[in-house]
Order: C-alpha cells, then sequence, then structure tokens
C-alpha cells in the first residue's frame, strides 16, 4: 500500500459518506410536512454568505446519527428495508479518530479513544486502513445510500403519479 493508495480510499470513502448524508437529507425533506428548504426557482449556490434560510432537514444542524435514526425510524413504521447503523460507526471513527503510522509504513491506523474517565481511556477502535478495509467500508455506505435512492426514486414516483 502507497500513501496514494491511501488517500483515494480515504478520499473515496468520505466522499460516499458525504454523498449518503446528502441523500438522507434530501429524502426527508421531501416527506410530507416537511419544511420548506428556500424559494421555489432560487439558487442556493448564488445566496452569498450570511443569507438566512429557513430550518429544514437540509439546512439545520443535525447530527449524522440523527439523520440515519430519522431514516430507520420512517423505514420501520412503512415496514420497508432500513440501513445499517455500522454507517454512524464509520463516521464517527474517521471524524472521532486519529490516524497513527509507523514512519514511511501503511497501512496507517486509525485509532479512537473513549471520553477520559478517572484520567484513563480506552481503545474502542484500533484498526489498518487497508485497501480491503475502504472497500469494506465503502460497501456498506453505498448499501446504505442504494437504500435511500431507493426510496427516493419511488417517493418521487408516487408524486409524479398523484400528479
Amino acid at each position: 500500500m502507497t500513501s496514494d493508495d491511501h488517500l483515494s480510499g480515504l478520499g473515496k470513502l468520505l466522499a460516499n459518506l458525504h454523498s449518503l448524508e446528502l441523500f438522507l437529507r434530501i429524502y426527508l425533506i421531501k416527506r410530507p410536512g416537511a419544511n420548506p428548504v428556500y424559494k421555489y426557482g432560487e439558487d442556493i449556490f448564488e445566496l452569498p454568505k450570511g443569507s438566512k434560510l429557513p430550518k429544514s432537514d437540509l439546512t439545520a444542524h443535525t447530527f449524522f446519527s440523527n439523520l440515519v435514526e430519522d431514516f430507520n425510524d420512517i423505514a420501520k413504521s412503512e415496514k420497508t428495508q432500513a440501513i445499517d447503523e455500522k454507517v454512524i460507526e464509520i463516521r464517527n471513527i474517521l471524524v472521532h479518530g486519529c490516524v497513527f503510522g509507523r514512519e514511511r509504513e501503511f497501512p496507517l491506523h486509525i485509532i479512537k479513544f473513549s471520553k477520559p474517565e478517572d484520567g484513563m481511556v480506552t481503545i474502542t477502535t484500533n484498526t489498518a486502513m487497508t485497501l480491503e478495509w475502504f472497500d469494506q467500508q465503502r460497501k456498506i455506505i453505498r448499501s446504505a445510500t442504494e437504500i435511500v435512492l431507493t426510496k427516493l426514486e419511488l417517493s418521487d414516483n408516487s408524486q409524479n403519479s398523484n400528479s
């Protein structure tokens, strides 16, 4: 494994997580009774810094874990497929873990520590970030993304047939 392999694996994994979060937010804002995101026809990319938008599932400062839980609660109530909550663990490892390595040696390890208790921490994750590890994590994220996209498509088709 090279540094380029590591960077590529990490970049792909983060991009997959960003996509999953965006699709979860889009799914939630399309639900009946959801708050509007902004005025129809407004180009969000043209809004300058300081612009005010209504709070919605797209704009709210919501933890990723809450988005996953909200989606899974809806899936449970509709008796449809939920997404694997391992996606939360993957995201938290990447955000809260520390990456360590021996000098000029790959793969690097990602190590996550617990909150301190009595001056001590516990290692909660210690894994080598190998090509296989990146592939396994991306597979979990892609599977979750496919489930959300399928529900989005079903939702869009349902809305189009009701128009």
